[in-house]
């Protein structure tokens, strides 16, 4: 697990680098402080690698996206908003997470830093998924 949570896919150039290099050094020590800490690949300039790390929330900051079921329809707890994701960009990707202990999580993606390991910290889940659809009402 990258200590810096950097973005998978700009990790994966790094990667291929490394195994074809055969350093003997681990990964992530390669990348930070061994043979490969000057490796600038021209697909993920290093810039780019560390510029878009993935956001971890801590508990107090999760809270905004924790939703819950009321009559039938998805709320923000915290907020009483409805959960509608007709709202942001249109392009718009939203994702959900349902913890171990049964909390659901919704939040819109932002490619780069924030994605579903955002809302438990690279922690476990029971689920996790992308939404397609306008205000969300129980089925």
């Amino acid at each position: 697990i990258d200590p810096r949570h950097r973005y998978g896919h700009n990790l994966q150039f790094y990667y291929a680098k490394w195994l074809h290099c055969e350093s003997g050094q681990p990964f992530f020590y390669w990348l930070d402080i061994g043979d490969g800490k000057e490796v600038n690949l021209e697909r993920c300039p290093r810039p780019k690698l560390h510029q878009q790390c993935i956001k971890y929330l801590g508990p107090a900051e999760r809270e905004i996206y924790e939703v819950v079921v009321e009559n039938g329809t998805f709320i923000y707890k915290k907020s009483g908003k409805v959960l509608d994701t007709t709202e942001g960009p249109q392009d718009a990707k939203w994702i959900f997470v349902l913890s171990t202990s049964k909390t659901l999580y919704v939040g819109m993606k932002n490619k780069g830093t924030f994605q579903h390991s955002s809302f438990l910290a690279g922690g476990a889940t029971l689920l996790m998924y992308f939404m397609g659809v306008s205000t969300l009402q129980e089925m």
